[in-house]
C-alpha cells in the first residue's frame, strides 16, 4: 500500500489529542499527511500510535488492527528469554522496538480501512 488517507491536524486537537502529541504531529507533517506504513514507521518514536488505535479508528478498524498486531502483541507478552551476555534491559529494548514498529504498521493499514478520520 502505498498512498492513504488524509489525516488532517485538526482532526487530532478536535479528537483532544495532548498537545505534544498535536505538536510531533505539526512538527513532522504539518496540517495534514497521508497515511501511509513508511510514514507511521517514520514516526514510531514519537508519536503515540496507542492514542491514535482508540481515537482515530473506527470498529472495523480496530478489529482489522488487533488481528495484525496479535502476533506481535503475543511476543511482547511472552516471558523474555535472555541468551549470552544480552541483559533483559537490552532483550525487552529490542523486543518493544519490534512491536511498536507492528503497530506502526497495523495502524496504517487499519486507518486506511476506517470510515473515521
Amino acid at each position: 500500500m502505498t498512498s492513504g488517507k488524509t489525516l488532517h491536524l485538526q482532526t487530532l486537537i478536535e479528537k483532544k489529542a495532548i498537545i505534544s502529541q498535536v505538536n510531533v504531529f505539526r512538527a513532522n507533517l504539518g496540517e495534514s499527511a497521508e497515511i501511509t506504513r513508511s510514514l507511521c514507521v517514520g514516526i514510531v518514536d514519537e508519536f503515540d500510535f496507542e492514542w491514535a488505535v482508540r481515537n482515530l479508528l473506527d470498529e472495523t478498524a480496530l478489529k482489522s488492527y488487533e488481528n495484525a498486531i496479535a502476533p506481535a502483541r503475543k511476543v511482547y507478552l511472552s516471558p523474555t528469554v535472555v541468551v549470552g551476555d544480552q541483559t533483559y534491559c537490552e532483550a525487552i529494548t529490542q523486543v518493544l522496538k519490534v512491536f511498536d514498529g507492528a503497530r506502526a504498521l497495523a495502524f496504517a493499514d487499519a486507518y486506511n480501512l476506517s470510515s473515521e478520520g
